[in-house]
C-alpha cells in the first residue's frame, strides 16, 4: 500500500461505462452475494471510491455470510476495476476463495482455509478490463464452501497504471460509503489480510481519508447438490476386539473426486483395511468373520488396482489406530483418516467414472482374528454397506 499521500487519497466519483458486464447471476436459481450498496447492475455514472494505492502483490476481499443450506458451489466471482475516465490498460489479478472465515477479539481475520486459488491450480489469471465490474466463470473448478462465511478475494498481479510509489489510476474500488466492519478486507504488503476499519499504513489509519465503503466485489453459488445415502447390511459379528465396523460418508466441501468423504470407525487397532465398490448389492454371502453384501462385479480400492491403472487415488489402505478409527495411510483422504472416494472407479475394464444419477454401493473389508478363547489366527471382516446414489 503506497505511503504517498497525494496518490493514497480516493478518486470518487468515478463513471461505470456500458462496458461493465455486471448481472446478478446468469443463473436466476442461483445466490447472489454483494456487500455493496449499488444496484445488483449498476449503470453509471455512480459515487464509487477507487482505491489507487494498492499495489501489485496487495489484494481485495469481501467477506460473506452464507444465505441458506451449505454447502454451496461458486458459479461466478465478480472483480470491481476501473478507472475515473472508464479508459486505461487491463490487469492480470489472482482469484482466491476461503472458507469458514472467522475473526478474533481483535478483529482480526482467520483466512487459514484457502480451497481456491487460480494460478495455483491452473497458471493462467484472471484478465480484467476498465469499465467497471468484470465477471469470471467459477464452474469449471467445483469449489465449495460450507461457510458460515466466506471470502472472495482478487490479488493484483499486474497492473500497468502506474506504480506502488506513485499510486495506480485504475484499480479496484469500493462503493465509497462508510468504514465496514468484517465485510471488506485488504492484503497489505508486510501485514497480509487485515479488516479495512482498522486497517493502517505506517501509523496513518486508511478508513475514511484512503479507504472507504465495501469493495464491490460479488458472487453467485448454487446448491452443491448431494448424493442420496442408504445404509444397509449391519453386522452382527463382531471382530476379535469386541466391536463392530461402522462405516459413515459425508458430502464435503473438498473439491477433491466426487467430493465424499468415507469414514469407518469401531475397528480393531492395529488392523489394516480398504474399501470395496459394486454397482449391485443385496447378496448376502457369508465370508470370514463377516457377510459381504456387494455382487459382482467387484472393485477394490486397493495398492494393486491403483499401480495397475497407474492411478494412486484408487488405493484407499487405512489402518485403524486405538480409538478404532481407520486412519488414512495412502495419502487419499482430504482430512487424513477415512477415504476421499475418487470419481474413477477401481473396475474392469479401467477408466470408469462416477456419473451423475449412477448408484454404487461401498464397503469396508479389513483384517481380524479368529478362534478365540484360543490361539487366534488370521481373518477379515467387514463393515456395513453405504449405498451412493450420485446426484
Amino acid at each position: 500500500m503506497t505511503k504517498a499521500h497525494g496518490f493514497l487519497a480516493l478518486l470518487a466519483g468515478a463513471v461505470l461505462t456500458a462496458s461493465a458486464h455486471a448481472q446478478s447471476c446468469p443463473d436466476p436459481t442461483d445466490t447472489f452475494y454483494k456487500n455493496d450498496i449499488l444496484a445488483d447492475v449498476p449503470v453509471g455514472p455512480l459515487p464509487i471510491a477507487i482505491v489507487p494505492g494498492l499495489c501489485e502483490g496487495e489484494g481485495a476481499a469481501s467477506v460473506f455470510t452464507m444465505i441458506g443450506n451449505a454447502p454451496q458451489t461458486i458459479s461466478q466471482v465478480v472483480c470491481p476495476y476501473t478507472s475515473p475516465t472508464g479508459t486505461g490498460l487491463s490487469a492480470l489479478v489472482n482469484v482466491q476463495i476461503f472458507d469458514n472465515v472467522t475473526f478474533d477479539g481483535n478483529g482480526v481475520p482467520d483466512m487459514s482455509n484457502l480451497v481456491f486459488d487460480l494460478v495455483s491450480a491452473t497458471g493462467n489469471e484472471m484478465q480484467v478490463f476498465e469499465g467497471g465490474l468484470n465477471t469470471f466463470d467459477m464452474t469449471p473448478y467445483n469449489v465449495s464452501v460450507s461457510g458460515p462465511k466466506f471470502a472472495v478475494a482478487f490479488i493484483m498481479n499486474f497492473n500497468p497504471n502506474g506504480s506502488c510509489g506513485g499510486g495506480y489510476s485504475s484499480n479496484f474500488f469500493t462503493d465509497n460509503t462508510s468504514c465496514p466492519v468484517q465485510s471488506s478486507l485488504i492484503q497489505i504488503q508486510g501485514q497480509g489480510w487485515v479488516d479495512s476499519s482498522l486497517a493502517n499504513v505506517s501509523g496513518f489509519p486508511l478508513c475514511p481519508i484512503f479507504y472507504a465503503g465495501d469493495w464491490v466485489i460479488r458472487c453467485c453459488t448454487d446448491l452443491t447438490p448431494s448424493p442420496t445415502i442408504v445404509h444397509s447390511c449391519i453386522q452382527t459379528s463382531q471382530h476379535y476386539a469386541g466391536g463392530i465396523v461402522d462405516l459413515l460418508a459425508s458430502h464435503t466441501n473438498t473439491t477433491q473426486g466426487a467430493g465424499l468423504q468415507l469414514e469407518a470407525q469401531g475397528g480393531p487397532p492395529g488392523e489394516f483395511g480398504f474399501f470395496l465398490i459394486s454397482p449391485n448389492s443385496g447378496s448376502v454371502t457369508p465370508l470370514f468373520n463377516g457377510v459381504l453384501c456387494l455382487g459382482a462385479p467387484l472393485g477394490r480400492f486397493n495398492s494393486n488396482v491403483a499401480n495397475n491403472q497407474g492411478n494412486p487415488d484408487l488405493n484407499s489402505l487405512g489402518q485403524f489406530d486405538g480409538a478404532g478409527v481407520l486412519q488414512n495411510l495412502s495419502g487419499t483422504s482430504a482430512f487424513g483418516s477415512g477415504f476421499t472416494l475418487p470419481l474413477a472407479l477401481p473396475m474392469t475394464p479401467p477408466g470408469q467414472t462416477l456419473t451423475p444419477g449412477s448408484t454404487w454401493s461401498v464397503q469396508l473389508w479389513y483384517r481380524d482374528l479368529v478362534g478365540a478363547p484360543g490361539p487366534l489366527t488370521p481373518s477379515a471382516n467387514f463393515s456395513n454397506v453405504l449405498t451412493l446414489t450420485m446426484p
